[in-house]
């Protein structure tokens, strides 16, 4: 759907994005954004997917925590722009769903995210944006999503305003002890008693599987300590969500040693 562009500018193209960024950093406005590396970074990705150097510096991308983040309204201007037809359902502070349908495919898909989703992921904290500008907030993750579900091909890889969170917090795991296999009614049971905790994007099978990885258990194992210690799992989940929202989707590389372990034993 987006249009095809060559991976390596030319020589006046690097010239031009050079000066541009040169400008940019001279005129001190543009700092937060990494120096001159930073800008000619933001710069170059936005050529690849067709927005200019401008646009991306003024607002279209900031800096937050090293990593950098496109604006809600870059994203919904790049998803109309690419033929994706869009129609906000709802908006506001409880809740926001937006529908999508490709020019190219007639693939469809409706995007919702609500303020009981956010709470369930712990972003709403006292004081932040999530309480200041609660719709705003909604309207970047239903967004956000939309483009992840939808289009995968626009602007790939980009995190949208709100999806990196102030939280250094390292994602803990479960230690599992030895326990005997579990049964089909134990695993209807572990679905029943987190459903309403899951998250659409991240669901219970995967953080299972991530947990078994790292504590050398097996998935029964794990299934059967989280039904004993529900609290223990739940914050744990929570945690490995919002982990996974903030690195868009990455795997989380953790070495062993630098896990909170959390002892269910």
């Amino acid at each position: 759907m987006t249009k095809e562009i060559s991976l390596i500018p030319t020589t006046h193209e690097m010239q031009a994005l050079e000066t541009i960024c040169k400008y940019a950093v001279d005129s001190k406005y543009f700092q937060s954004l990494g120096g001159m590396p930073g800008v000619m970074c933001i710069a170059m990705y936005a050529r690849e997917i067709g927005v200019s150097p401008m646009t991306a510096i003024m607002g279209g991308f900031s800096n937050v925590q090293g990593k950098i983040t496109m604006s809600a309204e870059l994203m919904h201007s790049l998803l109309r722009g690419a033929g994706v037809r869009l129609k906000i359902t709802q908006s506001d502070n409880t809740r926001c769903e937006i529908y999508g349908k490709r020019s190219d495919t007639g693939d469809e898909y409706t995007s919702i995210y609500t303020i009981e989703d956010a709470r369930k992921a712990n972003l709403v904290k006292s004081g932040g944006a999530w309480e200041k500008n609660t719709s705003d907030m909604l309207f970047a993750r239903c967004i956000s999503r939309l483009r992840r579900r939808l289009a995968p091909d626009i602007a790939t890889k980009a995190y949208v305003e709100g999806e990196v969170e102030d939280d250094k917090e390292t994602v803990e795991v479960v230690e599992i002890a030895e326990v005997s296999p579990v049964n089909e009614e134990s695993k209807t049971a572990f679905k029943d008693k987190f459903k309403e905790i899951e998250n659409m994007d991240y669901d219970l099978d995967d953080f299972v599987k991530f947990i078994s990885e790292k504590s050398g258990k097996s998935a029964d194992d794990t299934i059967k300590q989280a039904i004993k210690h529900t609290d223990k799992f739940s914050k744990s989940y929570l945690k490995w969500v919002e982990e996974k929202i903030a690195m868009e989707a990455k795997p989380v590389d953790v070495k062993a040693e630098q896990i909170d372990m959390i002892n269910l034993k």
